[in-house]
């Protein structure tokens, strides 16, 4: 998706709205709308500031640009959390960080890997 920086993004986001809902549920807190929203916002802020800062100092697409960017969507969203009174603790930190690290390179690295395979089966006079 590199040169479509709004769908990357819309990816992004979408993860977090599975991490939001899957955690929700699993921690038996619901799944309404308004609940959602309460615990997706803190992380939503911090993708958003993320992509702002990034997008003209790392090249959109890119695997760096995943590791900053995820690293900045939980850190900006766990101090929203404390600021915000919704708390955090270690093992939410980690979770966080493990899912959203590896949601936001993983779906990168996968569409790397299916473009350099359609490039390959398009043979080197096509590439």
């Amino acid at each position: 998706m590199n040169g479509k920086p709004a769908l990357s993004y819309l990816f992004d986001m979408a993860f977090l709205v599975i991490f939001v809902t899957v955690g929700r549920s699993v921690h038996g807190h619901g799944d309404t709308v308004v609940g959602i929203a309460k615990t997706l916002w803190p992380f939503a802020a911090g993708l958003t500031t993320g992509w702002v800062v990034l997008l003209r100092r790392l090249r959109e697409g890119s695997w760096l640009m995943a590791v900053v960017l995820a690293a900045a969507t939980v850190l900006l969203g766990q101090l929203l959390r404390v600021v915000s009174g919704q708390g955090t603790a270690v093992p939410f930190i980690l979770v966080s960080l493990g899912f959203v690290e590896g949601t936001f390179l993983g779906w990168r690295l996968l569409l790397a890997a299916a473009g350099k395979r359609s490039a390959s089966l398009r043979g080197p006079a096509a590439a």
